[in-house]
C-alpha cells in the first residue's frame, strides 16, 4: 500500500473567510432520517474563492480566460512534486526569490519544469482557524516571485501561504503574481497543508477540483502519493 497524505483543509459551516468579505460557507441538512424521506442529503454555500483549498483557474484573472473545467488533468493538476521547505520564515513574511532560490539548494535537487512546485511555510498548519490567520499572513513577494516561478515553467503552484500581495487584496492590481501564472495556464492550487508530510522519497500531487463548468474556482481535494 502506497503512503497517501491528504493535502486539504476541511470545509464546514462558519469555517474561516476573508474579513470584509462575502465568502461565507454553509452546510445545510435539507433532508433527515427523522423526517419522512428516511435518509440524509445536504445543501452546500460555497464561493468558489474560500479560504479552504481551492484552485484557480485563468478566468479568475484573465479576460477571456478559460474555466476551471478545462485544465487538464494529466498536464496541469497530476504530476511529480518538488517541495521547497520554508518553515523557518516567520508570520507576516513576504517570501522573495532569494527565500525561494536558497530553499532550491536545501532540496538538493534542481527545480524541474512540468513539476507541481510546492512551497511550504508551514502558514495554514499553524494558524489556519486563528486570528493571526489573515492578520499575519505570509504572502509571495509581487510580482517578481510571480515571474520568477513563470521562468521555472512548474505544471501548478501550491501554496498553504497568499501567492499574491495581502495588503492589495481588495485593490485593483491585486493579481501581481496571480496574473503571470494563470495567462500561462499555471494552475494556482491554495491553502494546502500538511505539506511537511512529503518529506523522503519521490510524490505525485493529484489536485481535483469540481469540474463546474466555465467557473473561475473550485473546493479541491488534493492528495500526495508516494512513488
Amino acid at each position: 500500500m502506497k503512503n497517501v497524505v491528504d493535502l486539504s483543509l476541511p470545509i464546514f459551516t462558519g469555517m474561516p473567510a476573508v474579513p470584509g468579505s462575502d465568502r461565507f460557507v454553509v452546510v445545510k441538512h435539507t433532508m433527515t432520517f427523522d423526517s419522512k424521506y428516511n435518509r440524509t442529503t445536504s445543501s452546500l454555500s460555497l464561493h468558489s474563492q474560500l479560504c479552504s483549498t481551492h484552485i484557480d483557474a485563468p478566468i479568475h484573472v484573465v479576460p477571456n480566460g478559460y474555466g476551471i473545467d478545462r485544465y487538464s488533468l494529466t498536464e496541469q493538476l497530476i504530476g511529480p512534486a518538488h517541495v521547497l521547505d520554508l518553515q523557518h520564515v516567520p508570520p507576516g513574511h513576504r517570501v522573495s526569490v532569494s527565500d525561494l532560490e536558497d530553499a532550491v539548494k536545501r532540496s538538493g535537487k534542481p527545480l524541474r519544469p512540468g513539476c507541481m512546485l510546492a512551497i511550504n511555510t508551514g502558514w495554514t498548519d499553524r494558524a489556519w482557524g486563528k486570528p493571526e490567520f489573515f492578520e499575519q499572513m505570509i504572502t509571495l513577494e509581487a510580482p517578481s516571485v510571480g515571474q520568477w516561478i513563470v521562468e521555472k515553467a512548474p505544471r501548478a503552484l501550491m501554496t498553504d501561504s497568499y501567492n499574491d500581495s495581502w495588503e492589495k487584496f481588495f485593490d485593483h492590481d491585486w493579481a501581481l503574481n496571480h496574473f503571470p501564472l494563470l495567462s500561462r495556464g499555471i494552475p494556482l492550487i491554495e491553502f494546502c497543508t500538511n505539506l511537511s508530510a512529503m518529506k523522503e522519497g519521490d510524490w505525485e500531487v493529484y489536485a481535483l477540483p469540481l469540474k463546474i463548468l466555465d467557473c473561475d474556482g473550485s473546493p479541491s481535494r488534493v492528495i500526495a502519493v508516494q512513488q
